[in-house]
């Protein structure tokens, strides 16, 4: 009887275990990576970011100072803002964020596989697909702004937003705010909002270029959910864009940020019973 890898070797399709598809991946991934010293679409793309890293930083900056600024306003005290902090995504995430996108597009996470032993690299190095995920790219830059509880979430947009756009910001529509709250992603709920930072300055007035860039709207309970499950758990594999996330895991991590969201509500219904019901809730 032939063993599962004589089995891969003659191109007969098998069912892989989780262990031996995290392998794959993570070959595919290593040799992906290793394409950014070679001319193609991955340098092209890369020398493209580097130009434009100083963009960024000036974008981040901006982005931390004008968050901290609206957090320290006094008529805001209610909903107790604390601006968490921004930041410009890095190369090796952006480059895992690539990789994943364009695995989902060749349909390997659906399709588990027919192939004669070779891992096929070539279709996760499409041009068109490579340079639609790098041009899509609206949270290259990145802030997050932290209110009390979920509750305040809904309230607190709007003010965050309109405070953006009297420092020039252009905001994007409510339609195009990505609502975590509502449709939680394997746990986490926060809503996304998206903007362009004016970085150029003319006369006291903040103008263009603009950089593309998104704002977090999270609770407390909802950025320590950030901390542990998103940036430990999801971020903090041995080697990024490689795990396997079994149905299981993403039980468990609905389950917890179900919990949490759950006990944020009842400490928003607390602070209600102790002081009151806020005014524009």
């Amino acid at each position: 009887m032939k063993s599962k890898n004589e089995k891969l070797k003659a191109g007969k399709r098998v069912k892989l275990t989780n262990a031996q598809r995290a392998n794959i991946r993570s070959v595919l991934f290593h040799r992906f990576l290793m394409l950014k010293g070679e001319p193609g679409v991955l340098a092209d793309i890369l020398a493209d970011w580097s130009a434009k890293k100083k963009k960024f930083i000036k974008a981040e900056s901006l982005i931390r100072a004008d968050l901290r600024a609206i957090s320290r306003k006094s008529i805001y005290r209610q909903y107790n803002f604390k601006a968490s902090d921004a930041r410009v995504k890095k190369q090796h995430s952006m480059l895992v964020k690539m990789f994943n996108y364009s695995w989902e597009r060749a349909g390997f996470d659906r399709s588990w596989p027919k192939t004669d032993g070779k891992v096929p690299l070539n279709k996760l190095m499409r041009s068109k697909v490579l340079w639609e995920v790098y041009g899509n790219c609206s949270d290259m830059v990145g802030g997050r702004m932290i209110v009390s509880t979920v509750d305040d979430i809904s309230t607190c947009i709007d003010v965050i937003a309109d405070e953006l756009r009297d420092r020039n910001y252009r905001v994007c529509g409510k339609s195009e705010y990505r609502d975590y709250v509502q449709d939680p992603k394997q746990g986490y709920y926060a809503i996304h909002i998206y903007v362009e930072v004016p970085i150029g300055k003319r006369r006291g007035k903040r103008i263009g270029p603009y950089v593309p860039a998104e704002i977090q709207i999270q609770s407390l309970v909802g950025h320590a959910w950030s901390e542990v499950g998103h940036d430990t758990i999801y971020k903090g594999v041995a080697v990024p864009g490689t795990q396997i996330f079994t149905k299981g895991i993403v039980r468990t991590m609905e389950q917890l940020g179900s919990g949490l969201k759950s006990s944020d509500h009842l400490f928003g219904e607390l602070r209600e019973q102790v002081f009151g019901k806020k005014d524009g809730n």
